[in-house]
């Protein structure tokens, strides 16, 4: 019984984009037989491949791993386009990492419970979508958790794990013990939209939005709070998570959180264009030989037409930073998190704050 584990054995991950390859990079690093599930498309099993070898190539060239860490980590994993693949390997835990979107969600989550034996953890990404959602389509929702990761997986340490008043004690204990196995900090947090991270994270970038569309330049507000402390600027960091990924979970929580995250609604005109950010060389930023440059295009897309008194300087900085707090404010009086300490701890260790 997965109640009686001490170790995880085998761990099964959906999904070889940026982050459920990050996160097999980080199962497979610390021991653990990993088994990744990608779709049934021709090439998508030799994509992952490739994908896993250069994330472990990085870490060599980074010297965070030796040439010997790199293949042991590699001969761990296991690539495969079958679900069944993942019953056959014994997996005790699968996570999904895929869109943040419910119905695609609910595909893998019957997938997986059809696959695997009925004492597995179905544990899912989800950066928005409370755990609750998910487990109305499970035949077996008291072994759902959530375990949100944080990019790079293999290289960030926080991770969000949630629950339900009703999910198994073993399955719980199982995403824990995978949790330290892997070498994260632990942050409990109450089954709700956004959770703590994603919820404080989404007013700052909507905010960050509206800045720019009363005329500031992208770059600008990035200098602005990367001079204030932060690691990454609010664009560039939609820009490496995906802009695609942030108008996805805006979708999840406008009813729950309204007119504080209003200026995430422009996001989806920039991801239809192609401007997702990043992966594609072009976001609020264009990728290429000379470097990162500021794109004129979304910056134009984003203007307000109507006449707006810019901002002043200090707001760049005072307005993104104060919707955060307040929202923080909100998830320790929600219960969301059971202090500031460990609000000041999710917000420092996954957002960099």
């Amino acid at each position: 019984m997965v109640a009686e584990l001490s170790i995880v054995q085998c761990v099964g991950v959906v999904g070889a984009g940026v982050m459920g390859a990050s996160i097999a990079h980080l199962t497979s690093s610390v021991g653990v037989e990993t088994v990744i599930k990608v779709r049934a498309r021709p090439g998508a099993i030799e994509q992952a491949w490739q994908t896993m070898r250069a994330s472990y190539a990085r870490e060599v060239e980074a010297e965070r791993a030796s040439p010997a860490e790199a293949e042991a980590g590699l001969a761990r994993l296991r690539i495969t386009d079958d679900y069944a693949d993942l019953g056959r390997a014994g997996c005790e835990i699968v996570i999904e990492s895929v869109p943040e979107h419910l119905a695609i969600k609910h595909e893998v989550l019957q997938a997986v419970e059809a696959a695997v034996h009925d004492d597995c953890v179905f544990a899912s990404n989800t950066s928005s979508l409370p755990i609750a959602w998910l487990a109305r389509r499970s035949v077996r929702p008291h072994r759902i958790v959530g375990m949100h990761y944080f990019w790079p997986a293999h290289r960030q340490p926080l991770l969000e794990i949630s629950s339900l008043p009703d999910t198994a004690p073993d399955a719980l204990a199982c995403a824990r013990v995978l949790g330290r196995q892997q070498g994260r900090v632990e942050l409990l947090v109450r089954d709700m939209p956004g959770f703590l991270t994603t919820r404080i994270l989404m007013p700052y970038l909507s905010e960050a939005v509206l800045l720019v569309g009363q005329g500031v330049p992208v770059d600008q507000v990035d200098a602005a709070l990367e001079a204030f402390g932060w690691r990454m600027g609010p664009f560039r960091l939609m820009d490496a998570v995906g802009i695609e990924t942030i108008a996805y979970a805006h979708d999840c929580l406008r009813s729950f959180l309204g007119d504080r995250i209003m200026g995430l609604e422009r996001l989806w005109p920039l991801v239809q264009a192609g401007y997702v950010g990043r992966r594609a060389n072009a976001g609020f930023y264009t990728y290429g030989p000379e470097g990162r440059c500021p794109n004129p295009v979304t910056y134009e897309m984003l203007q307000e037409k109507d006449g707006i008194c810019p901002p002043e300087p200090i707001e760049l900085v005072h307005r993104p930073v104060w919707m955060m707090v307040h929202e923080a404010a909100l998830c320790v009086a929600e219960g969301v998190v059971a202090s500031w300490e460990e609000a000041d701890l999710g917000a420092n260790l996954g957002l960099g704050f």
